[in-house]
């Protein structure tokens, strides 16, 4: 039995502060077979000052970082537009806070869980209210220590909210390069967590995340844009329509592989088994009551599904009927 993955699509501000292109995104993560769609909630002026200097990566979008944010805000209003339109789809939608007011906004039109960018995890502020509501944490890790991944848990456990936390290991980087993404590290985190372990992958390719369920991950993300070539910080290390529907596919793929931890043959193995398998076969004509010894029998295909591990273990016995040369042991005398 395969787990589901829960597959986020990370349209982030690649709406680049448009409504209709925000509805667009939604269309593309339905289509692509996410199950959910997220979106930033932010205003620039409660969350950066100005003239702040731009992350490398975000070079040449603007002037500066404040001027980038404030042509990337998606109002309240159309947010709320948005999050009725993915109910009507079915489609969850999620959004990212950067404050506690933007936090409270999303509560307000109905979210079911929140996911707290990776620089968050030092606002004290945001995770005392977060920590105060009944919903779920997705906490992404992109810059953290162990130290402060570790208190971030110890905070929510302090509070009895331990169980709504999330954790989703993260290289804050666009695109950040394979070798980094330090995936064994989801290991430690369900010492924390358990098994509500996850991904943000802003690698290239979906190696990563495959690499990142099979080590537990239930929960991924991953950037989409209508298209990479539009101007702005994120769409050329998002995937687009197309790309991300073949990262769904092996997600959901890989889910599949994962299969159970409990070892049995499978059906379509079934008949391979009763072949390839070897049973026992008498070397000589036998009447029931004789002594069967090891010089009396052959392994040889098929196996006719026989334990011949079991039987031969057992030799030397009396069969209970007469055997002709060549003739397969029957189950009687294989379990008498």
């Amino acid at each position: 039995m395969s787990t589901h993955v829960y597959v986020i699509a990370e349209a982030g501000v690649n709406h680049n502060g448009s409504l209709e292109q925000a509805l667009r995104l939604v269309d593309a993560a339905l289509m692509v077979g996410a199950d959910a769609v997220k979106f930033q909630s932010f205003s620039a002026d409660r969350l950066v000052r100005q003239k702040t200097a731009l992350v490398p990566y975000q070079v040449g979008s603007a002037s500066d970082h404040y001027e980038l944010l404030k042509g990337l805000e998606l109002s309240e209003q159309d947010q709320e537009k948005v999050a009725g339109y993915c109910r009507s789809l079915g489609i969850e939608f999620m959004s990212t806070p950067y404050s506690v007011h933007d936090a409270r906004f999303l509560i307000s039109i109905g979210v079911d869980k929140i996911k707290v960018a990776s620089a968050d995890i030092v606002d004290v502020w945001m995770h005392d209210f977060l920590a105060s509501t009944d919903l779920p944490i997705i906490a992404s890790t992109g810059m953290a220590t162990h130290f402060e991944v570790e208190r971030l848990a110890e905070h929510y456990e302090s509070r009895g909210k331990l169980k709504n936390l999330w954790l989703l290991q993260c290289v804050s980087n666009y695109p950040s390069k394979i070798e980094n993404q330090n995936l064994s590290v989801l290991e430690s985190y369900k010492t924390f967590v358990g098994d509500r372990i996850g991904y943000s992958d802003h690698t290239k390719g979906s190696v990563s995340t495959i690499a990142a369920i099979a080590l537990g991950a239930r929960m991924v993300e991953k950037h989409l844009t209508l298209d990479k070539s539009l101007p702005g910080p994120d769409h050329a290390a998002s995937l687009d329509p197309t790309e991300f529907q073949e990262f769904v596919g092996h997600v959901r793929a890989t889910s599949a592989a994962l299969g159970s931890a409990h070892k049995e043959p499978v059906a379509e193995e079934l008949d391979m088994r009763r072949i390839s398998r070897k049973g026992v076969y008498v070397r000589r004509d036998l009447k029931a009551g004789q002594e069967l010894t090891a010089s009396d029998v052959e392994l040889l295909r098929p196996g006719n599904d026989q334990d011949s591990w079991s039987l031969l273990r057992r030799l030397p016995f009396k069969v209970s009927k007469d055997y002709k040369l060549g003739q397969s042991l029957d189950f009687p005398d294989e379990h008498d």
